[in-house]
Parts: structure tokens; C-alpha cells; sequence
């Protein structure tokens, strides 16, 4: 039975004529073997970390965000409809997020202060671009946000928060307030919103559980002096991979002046460094396999007598190998010259039709 060459190969080099097995075939078969195998599983662990961040990312954030450059839509209605005409899109949703000084109100010991970033939703209509209304991501407490806080469980473990207590939230409203009382010279004491903790929620991911305090969107309506308007809307994809194409196609179809971002410009310094750190893993387990093959190949170099009886095979192909290589290169050259046809018939047409 005729081995293929291939096959022949390795066991001529790797099965000895005296023993069944030596040492040195051992050593070469474990070596390649573990530096293969090293590299798979690393390769696969990291690719599995940043498909769980992505995740982690996408459910708590829209993939696309539409805000204008002074952060006020009034018109957000007619927008939401514009942008929900889009066929990859399959939800939208306003929003109002800044940041804030909050305060505790403990009944013994002294108040503690914290300055996360509140974000007003839809609690209808937010369901559709993300998970942070959803009953898996709450740990305790209801989805009541109205007069309310959902605070991340971060923030309940640095300020010792329970569903139920109170939190004074200061908000740019009140800092203006305080501002335009001192220019007229008013002693009018201004206090800030008191807003109660009516669950904790638990995003899977540190920065939103340490950051981020939900509130309905009149609520933060109230706190910016919004009225009716918000600071965006955020848009949900079929695909997230489609950011950016549908990102072109709004930007066509929305009035001018209207900033379009996607999930990847605003984490590009996450996913950059995640790019990175695959990289140079990828980079250095790939020497750790030349090596393996060294020593693999090194042991036993081949001898004249094997090279004489498989010299046919290896002038066969090579004289294969060039035959592919010139088919490849006429093949290129018949495409250059066809194109080249194509582009000048093209040229006289519209010459031909323009007269």
C-alpha cells in the first residue's frame, strides 16, 4: 500500500529503524503538541473575553447614539420616527444623562457624597435598545422610577445605600440656581431633590454598577431644566456590526448639525486595548510554536538517499507549484486587459451619448 507523500514523510522521520519509539520522536511530537495546543486555548480564551465584554457592553448600550452639539433636543419625537425608518433599526429610545452630586441622608453618622452620572429613560421605550430596565439585571427593589432611583451596586456598597432611603441630588439646575440667587443677593436658601432608592441593579460590568444612577426621563428632565426636550436618543441595531454603515446612512437622512456616534467610537480605547493585548499573545505563542517546530525538525535531518528517492515527487511539485503560479499570473494579466477594454468602451459610450 502506497503511503501519500506526506504521511511518508513524517513517518520517516519520526519512527526509528531499531525501536518502535524513541525519546527524541517523543520529545518532538509532546513539544509540537504543546505548543499548538497553548496556543488554541490561549487564543480561544481571549476571544472569548472580548466576545463576554462585547456582550456586556451591547446590553446596557445602545449602538448607536443621536445627539446635536449643544446636548438639547426638542424635536426628538419627529427624529425618533425618522430614525426608526431605517430598515437595521429595531428600536429607539430618548435619554438625558449627566453628571451630579448626590448626597446621603443617614440617621446616625455623618452624610456621605458621591458623584455618579444620572441617565433619564423611557421606561417603555428603553426596553427596546437596552437591558438596563430589565428585571435580570435588578438585584433588589422594583423598576419604579418615577420619583425614584435605581442606583448600581457599586454605588449601594460605597455609600451603604438600602432600598428606601433617601439621596439629595444636586444637579446643575440647583448649582444655577445658587448662582443667580448670590448675583441678586438673595438669602433665599435653595434645597436640593430628595429622591428615593427604589432598587439596585447589577450591569455585570464594574464601571456601570460604579457610575450610573437610573431615573425616569421627567425626572432628569426636571434636574437639567430640559422641559420637553432631552440630551439624545439612543438607537438599537439588528446587527451591532452594522454601527457603522447605518451610522453613513443616518447621517443622509437626519437634518444637519445632528452628531451620529456609535458604540465603537465611544469604546474605542476598550476595544483598542483588547485588539492589542490578542495581538502581542497572538504574536508571542506563534514563536512558541516555531520553536516546538525546531525542535520537531531538528533531531533527525534528512539523509541523501531519502532525498534521491523523493526528489521525483519534489520536482513534480514544484513543476506544479510554478504551473499555478503562471496560470495565476496570466489569469491577472487577461483581468487587467479586459478591464481596461471595459473602462474604454465605457469612455466612448458616454462620449457617444454626451454628443
Amino acid at each position: 500500500m502506497k503511503l501519500p507523500f506526506e504521511l511518508a514523510l513524517a513517518l520517516r522521520y519520526l519512527r526509528p529503524k531499531r525501536t518502535f519509539v524513541s525519546v527524541i520522536t517523543l520529545i518532538s511530537i509532546i513539544g509540537v503538541t504543546l505548543g499548538v495546543a497553548v496556543l488554541i486555548i490561549v487564543m480561544s480564551v481571549m476571544s472569548g473575553f472580548d466576545l463576554m465584554l462585547r456582550e456586556r457592553l451591547l446590553n446596557f448600550n445602545s449602538h448607536i447614539k443621536v445627539f446635536t452639539q449643544d446636548r438639547v433636543m426638542t424635536e426628538y419625537r419627529e427624529l425618533r420616527e425618522t430614525v426608526l425608518e431605517n430598515e437595521s433599526v429595531t428600536g429607539v429610545a430618548p435619554f438625558v444623562i449627566g453628571p451630579v452630586l448626590v448626597e446621603t441622608q443617614p440617621d446616625e453618622g455623618l452624610p456621605q457624597i458621591y458623584t455618579p452620572y444620572i441617565r433619564g429613560v423611557d421606561i417603555d421605550l428603553e426596553s427596546t435598545v437596552s437591558s438596563l430596565v430589565s428585571t435580570n439585571s435588578l438585584v433588589v427593589g422594583e423598576l419604579d422610577l418615577d420619583g425614584g432611583l435605581l442606583v448600581g451596586s457599586e454605588i449601594r456598597s460605597q455609600l451603604k445605600l438600602n432600598v428606601g432611603d433617601y439621596l439629595a441630588v444636586h444637579s446643575a439646575r440647583s448649582f444655577h440656581r445658587i448662582r443667580e440667587a448670590q448675583e441678586e443677593g438673595s438669602e433665599l436658601v435653595l434645597l436640593p431633590d430628595d429622591y428615593e432608592v427604589r432598587g439596585i441593579v447589577d450591569a455585570g460590568y464594574f464601571e456601570y454598577n460604579a457610575n450610573f444612577m437610573l431615573t425616569s426621563l421627567e425626572n432628569a428632565q426636571d434636574l437639567y431644566d430640559l422641559g420637553d426636550a432631552v440630551h439624545g436618543l439612543g438607537v438599537r441595531l439588528k446587527d451591532a456590526s452594522l454601527a457603522e454603515p447605518t451610522r453613513q446612512q443616518l447621517l443622509k437622512t437626519l437634518p444637519a448639525g445632528l452628531v451620529v456616534r456609535t458604540w465603537e467610537d465611544e469604546n474605542s480605547h476598550l476595544l483598542e486595548a483588547l485588539r492589542v493585548e490578542r495581538n502581542v499573545m497572538f504574536y508571542l505563542l506563534f514563536f512558541v510554536m516555531i520553536v516546538a517546530a525546531f525542535g520537531a525538525g531538528i533531531p533527525t535531518p534528512p539523509s541523501p538517499l531519502f532525498l534521491g528517492r523523493f526528489a521525483p515527487v519534489l520536482r513534480r511539485f514544484s513543476a506544479v507549484l510554478l504551473c499555478c503560479l503562471a496560470s495565476w499570473r496570466q489569469d491577472g494579466e487577461n483581468g487587467r486587459k479586459m478591464a481596461e477594454n471595459g473602462r474604454n468602451l465605457g469612455e466612448k459610450r458616454a462620449r457617444n451619448s454626451g454628443g
